[in-house]
């Protein structure tokens, strides 16, 4: 007598096991030694703040999107005319400076970071004001935490 594969239930079907009681959204992932787990998959996510005008001293902040680690930030200045340096924080404590030097026109600096953050965290960025209209784009890369 012959059976369908696809009406084998658990415990008679093969490797991957628990496929009936894995997340949605999560894969198989083997370990080399002939079985492995079900895991959610983990994306880098860039999140993305608006610095409309560095010549105010106001902070701007976003709540964090996911749990994860944010490994690096980085910010894309324009119409810069003298050096100035910005802080980002994370519910309100600096974890990084980015300096920007004699910048002309427009620059680009990043920073390393290994931020834990949490879904709803706050994120920020504050600037010494400028004097001058200028505008930046802030990103924060943010690997997803695994479930």
């Amino acid at each position: 007598m012959s059976i369908d594969h696809r009406n084998i239930t658990d415990p008679d079907v093969h490797e991957p096991k628990n496929i009936s009681t894995a997340a949605a959204g999560s894969v198989y992932v083997a370990n080399g030694t002939g079985t492995g787990a079900w895991l959610t998959v983990r994306r880098n996510l860039i999140q993305q703040l608006r610095y409309e005008d560095l010549s105010q001293n106001v902070v701007i902040s976003a709540p964090a999107m996911t749990s994860g680690v944010i490994d690096l930030v980085s910010v894309y200045v324009q119409e810069a005319t003298t050096p100035f340096s910005m802080n980002i924080l994370h519910n309100g404590g600096v974890v990084s400076v980015l300096n920007f030097p004699n910048t002309t026109g427009y620059g680009y600096v990043s920073n390393t970071v290994a931020l834990n953050v949490i879904e709803g965290d706050t994120l920020s960025v504050s600037a010494n004001g400028m004097g001058t209209a200028v505008s930046a784009d802030i990103a924060f890369r943010c690997m997803e935490s695994i479930t």
